[in-house]
């Protein structure tokens, strides 16, 4: 591949109090041209997705661009991370078959944890807050990974349903555990308060606020 490419990948913030976060994969974007650092051409060294949905829409339903049509464009800018490691694999730029999961998986998420700490002091402490970033990332001829920025509620309008609908469901399906796990706290301190009044008399309820 001799196109730009990076990563976007996703840290949901799913409890303020306590801190909890999880870690999506996200996706690889690839330019849409190949990259040299003396064109002026944007396609050259933009990556972001909007490019190639510039592109796509001034396509007539029969046109091509560098031999694809609409669909096959917009999955060829879109990588999983496996089929990323498979090209490396094959081009011989790396032989660790496990790679994703022994370097750059472990990678990411060290930023992600130093990207929650720094963050956390700033947000409200509250259990019902949740927020998803989207984290960007480059990999130099190296494979040394560079952190390039944090994005408050990205954006999800990706057009490939591959890598949007699994990851929101996920969303989703955490955020509803958590809040019936609220729910189940909230109904159990209530009991303990009305079996605590009804047997001390005792109608102070600021104890069991810690509870909450």
């Amino acid at each position: 591949m001799d196109n730009k490419f990076d990563f976007r990948t996703y840290l949901l913030i799913a409890s303020t109090n306590p801190l909890i976060a999880y870690y999506h994969d996200g996706y690889v974007r690839t330019s849409l041209e190949t990259f040299n650092k003396t064109s002026l051409n944007k396609k050259s060294h933009l990556t972001n997705t909007a490019v190639v949905k510039e592109v796509v829409a001034n396509m007539k339903d029969d046109d091509k661009y560098k031999g694809m049509n609409k669909q096959e464009l917009l999955e060829y800018q879109i990588w999983s991370l496996e089929r990323l490691q498979q090209f490396l694999l094959s081009t011989g730029k790396i032989t660790d078959t496990n790679w994703l999961d022994n370097y750059l998986r472990p990678a990411f998420k060290k930023v992600f944890i130093h990207t929650a700490r720094l963050t956390y002091p700033h947000l409200i402490k509250n259990s019902n807050v949740f927020e998803m970033f989207g984290l960007d990332f480059m990999i130099d001829d190296e494979f040394h990974l560079w952190f390039i920025e944090s994005n408050w509620s990205p954006q999800f309008d990706l057009y490939n349903d591959q890598f949007m609908v699994p990851m929101l469901t996920d969303l989703i399906n955490i955020q509803l555990a958590y809040q019936r796990s609220r729910m189940k706290r909230v109904v159990n301190v209530i009991k303990n308060m009305t079996n605590y009044i009804n047997k001390t008399g005792d109608k102070d309820i600021n104890k069991f606020k810690q509870e909450f």
